[in-house]
């Protein structure tokens, strides 16, 4: 008799093991689903103003702050007597296309300072309403380069992949400012193949042949950036050596 009664309750308990094990596998695909991944995105605030293609100031709980979109670089906008950059209008409409009078989620990233030497703050930036992120958007547009600050960023091989898209397609300002860019060098010696390159937050750094972001530096001598012969030059006249 007890032997039949564990015979009858063996399909009920199978099918409550494997209804357990069902809503626990649903568990885990709703947490790793984008959905989820969203609402990690955290509160949304209101653009208030659009500065350039990588500067927007949005306002946070009644306080105007200015961000900087970590890991893109936009041409600049006419300021100190220099004329604009070559497409640096273009970026900044792109920019107010995707944010301007609209709400944003901001994300920061622990491999970066929480503010740069401007005060504004470093974040990545996502459309409230498609969960976009802003700067890698406007590299694969086009707008802007990648732009990696002293040290490597968590999306950073995303947004080089949007960038060799972009530069692939040839798209904004690839085919624009394509005759702006600095010749390639020669591999003679005698050549002065040191790129000295200014940031967006003002720091003069050079890159040299073979390091890691030296082919896709473009010199802007409209913005005080030049070429070196060599790297003694370089420090002297103010610059530091690119750490990658």
């Amino acid at each position: 008799m007890p032997v039949s009664l564990s015979l009858s309750r063996t399909p009920r308990r199978t099918a409550e093991i494997l209804m357990t094990c069902a809503l626990l596998l649903t568990g885990v695909a709703l947490t790793g689903s984008p959905a989820a991944a969203r609402s990690s995105l955290g509160p949304s605030y209101r653009v208030a103003r659009v500065a350039d293609g990588d500067t927007i100031t949005v306002t946070i709980r009644g306080t105007k702050e200015r961000v900087r979109l970590i890991g893109i670089d936009t041409p600049e906008l006419a300021r100190d007597g220099e004329p604009d950059e070559c497409h640096a209008r273009a970026a900044r409409s792109a920019m107010k296309k995707l944010v301007a009078g609209t709400r944003v989620h901001l994300k920061r990233d622990s491999s970066q300072a929480n503010r740069d030497r401007y005060g504004r703050l470093l974040r990545y930036v996502y459309t409230a309403k498609k969960k976009r992120d802003v700067g890698r958007t406007l590299i694969r547009q086009g707008r802007g380069r990648e732009y990696t600050y002293r040290k490597g960023y968590k999306h950073r091989s995303a947004h080089r992949k949007a960038q060799r898209q972009a530069r692939a397609e040839n798209r904004g300002l690839w085919r624009a400012c394509a005759s702006t860019e600095a010749p390639a060098p020669t591999a003679d010696p005698g050549t002065c193949a040191i790129k000295g390159n200014i940031s967006s937050s003002g720091e003069r750094i050079y890159h040299v042949p073979g390091q890691q972001h030296y082919d896709e530096t473009v010199i802007t001598p409209s913005k005080g950036e030049r070429w070196f012969c060599t790297e003694d030059e370089a420090i002297a006249a103010g610059w530091r050596r690119a750490e990658v």
